[in-house]
């Protein structure tokens, strides 16, 4: 009997165009505890978007059984602490924090697209899973966003397939991007009632509001 081999290969949609190699640097300021981290500073290639650096710092004492990233609010340019990577640390994680030299959203160059900048946070991801997490499937690997780096997490899972990679994504105040102009409808002319008869919380009749909408797009 012939026997048949059947290879099945699996592209997943990941961003990247590749990142230089990792570069070993001094801890800068704002990281959790320099006496315990290690930094090191990346270059963050993907589509459609300009080159940026990042740095990131870990926390790893070779015993650790799980990974968590952290991301920062606003444009990421700053680590996250408030006191969440001594809490995963000392529940047995290996902690890196993440921290961009320029906002991460801005593309850098002259077409600006939040979803395009929104592949630099997977490619810091993947990058983190290869060579910090030693892409060891046995192990979870998460990532924790707040705010602004909550839409780092929402991008990376919607658009970028990091769901193939991550076994936890924590979301705080956010994800914080919409699309605004559906939320000012020009061809709406009636009056929207916000508290109604059964809505929960809005039992007292007298509590109701009306409002009219003004058009803001023309």
């Amino acid at each position: 009997m012939q026997e048949i081999l059947l290879f099945v290969f699996v592209i997943f949609p990941f961003p990247s165009r590749g990142y230089l190699p990792t570069t070993p640097v001094s801890c800068p300021d704002g990281v959790a505890d320099p006496a315990l981290m290690e930094c090191y500073q990346i270059t963050i290639s993907a589509p459609n978007t300009a080159d940026i650096n990042a740095t990131y710092a870990v926390a790893d004492d070779g015993m650790r059984d799980g990974t968590m990233v952290l991301f920062s609010g606003s444009g990421g340019t700053s680590f996250f602490k408030k006191g969440f990577v001594e809490l995963f640390y000392y529940q047995g994680k290996r902690v890196a924090q993440v921290a961009y030299d320029t906002d991460w959203e801005d593309t850098g160059l002259e077409v600006k697209n939040i979803k395009s900048a929104g592949g630099r946070p997977p490619t810091v991801l993947k990058h983190l899973y290869e060579t910090v997490h030693m892409s060891n499937f046995d192990e979870p690997f998460g990532v924790f966003g707040h705010s602004g780096g909550s839409a780092q997490v929402a991008y990376s899972l919607a658009h970028y397939g990091m769901a193939d990679y991550l076994d936890c994504a924590m979301m705080s105040s956010g994800p914080v991007f919409g699309n605004i102009q559906e939320g000012c409808n020009k061809d709406f002319n009636g009056a929207v009632e916000v508290c109604s008869d059964e809505q929960f919380g809005c039992e007292q009749q007298e509590e109701q509001h009306v409002f009219s909408p003004k058009v803001i797009y023309s």
